[in-house]
């Protein structure tokens, strides 16, 4: 499945909500782009790169943060005191899950790359 399509069909976000995406690579930016088309109110990404991060505001990301000089939670935070209703890791590294649970506004834990619902109503391993 693609980022798009974790977006689009897993997590099926919807018009108005809030996403946060872990990682602005190939996979990451399709998210973004998912998000945009679902017509996401705020699309965060998260990365340690600033040239993927420039891409990821050309693919309609809302806000970006730079996780090699910002704590991304506390920023996540600042910016959705609330929590994100979706989140989605596409960096796999054993860390951010946890992370990703701590910006959601449903504090669920789910290993390995997630996706994350407030709704609950799916989630899906890759």
């Amino acid at each position: 499945m693609t980022g798009a399509g974790s977006v689009l069909n897993t997590a099926n976000v919807s018009a108005g909500d809030t996403v946060v995406i872990f990682g602005a690579g190939g996979v990451g930016l399709n998210a973004v782009s998912g998000a945009r088309i679902a017509g996401a109110s705020r699309i965060i990404v998260i990365d340690i790169q600033a040239k993927r991060l420039d891409e990821a505001k050309r693919f309609g990301a809302t806000d970006v943060i730079d996780s090699a000089t910002t704590k991304p939670v506390e920023a996540v935070r600042d910016l959705l005191p609330g929590g994100a209703d979706h989140v989605f890791d596409f960096v796999g590294l054993k860390v951010w899950p946890s992370r990703g649970s701590q910006c959601s506004a449903s504090r669920r834990t789910l290993p390995g790359r997630s996706v994350e619902t407030r709704s609950r109503r799916q989630s899906e391993y890759f």
